[in-house]
């Protein structure tokens, strides 16, 4: 769960810059309590400045990296907030989801390129001292 929020965090940028003294680092919001089971929940400390809208704004790609359907967002008092991750099963039909892509052609392997008559250029071997190396 906080590898997946810390990873996250940082590919939309929530995370907040914090500056000890003489170097710097992003640090992502600060996760409290974590409930696992249907629905799984918890609870964010946002960094300064940050507002639960900003997590509204990333709820999508949020649910995406979880693999859930949808994700809520709750406002607790002073900077927590509490995120909900929402599945709906594999009973309920997903309106969001996107057709397959259709399968490529496959590429030309190199045998095939040598029957069609063309034919790949030998490479010379090396010898020890980087010249030509003759057979015998």
């Amino acid at each position: 769960m906080r590898w997946i929020w810390n990873e996250f965090c940082s590919g939309v940028e929530l995370t907040h810059r914090i500056v000890p003294s003489g170097f710097g680092t992003r640090e992502p919001p600060r996760l409290g309590e974590i409930t696992l089971g249907p629905p799984t929940r918890f609870s964010v400390e946002l960094r300064p400045g940050q507002l639960p809208k900003h997590l509204l704004a990333v709820r999508e790609e949020l649910a995406a990296a979880y693999l859930v359907d949808d994700v809520d967002v709750r406002p607790l008092p002073e900077r927590w907030v509490k995120v909900v991750l929402i599945e709906r099963g594999i009973n309920r039909a997903r309106h969001d989801t996107l057709p397959l892509d259709p399968p490529r052609e496959p590429r030309p392997r190199r045998g095939d390129v040598r029957s069609s008559g063309r034919h790949w250029p030998r490479r010379g071997r090396r010898g020890p001292t980087g010249g030509p190396q003759f057979s015998p």
